[in-house]
């Protein structure tokens, strides 16, 4: 599948990229939280009936300077690309988010979600929550 064919397709069906979120340093953050928390936003948008790009598909992308999210959305044929950070300390935890849309070539949401390490479910719901009224809103 071309490019372009692989584009085509990200504008028929609502598409997303989530890629493994990063651990931010001189976080005491576990790296196995990290991954929690990108699979279970993950998971989530999949339940939401979004096509998603995660697991090995993206892994490619983990840790990798200089990477554009359009380039991460041309290799993997979705419109959304969403990039996150996880940092804390003790029992505080923070999440942040930022989502690119290749089409409209820009951000079109930026935000940070804070709790503890227990609400982590709830920092899921509180981040895809926010994503989906972002993306209902582009989508009219």
């Amino acid at each position: 599948m071309t490019a372009e064919e692989r584009l085509a397709e990200a504008l028929e069906t609502p598409s997303i990229a989530v890629v493994p979120f990063l651990l931010d340093a001189g976080s005491d953050v576990n790296s196995n939280l990290v991954e929690t928390i990108s699979q279970g936003i993950a998971d989530r948008m999949n339940e939401d009936g979004f096509r998603v790009a995660y697991g090995e598909a993206v892994e490619k992308f983990r840790n990798k300077q200089g990477v554009t999210a359009a380039e991460v959305a041309e290799v993997l044929g979705v419109r959304y690309v969403l990039i996150g950070t996880v940092g804390g300390a003790g029992e505080e935890l923070r999440i942040s988010a930022v989502l690119h849309d290749v089409v409209l070539g820009m951000s079109v949401f930026r935000g940070s979600f804070y709790g503890d390490r227990v609400s982590v479910a709830s920092l899921h719901d509180q981040v895809v929550t926010s994503l989906l009224a972002v993306l209902d809103n582009i989508r009219g």
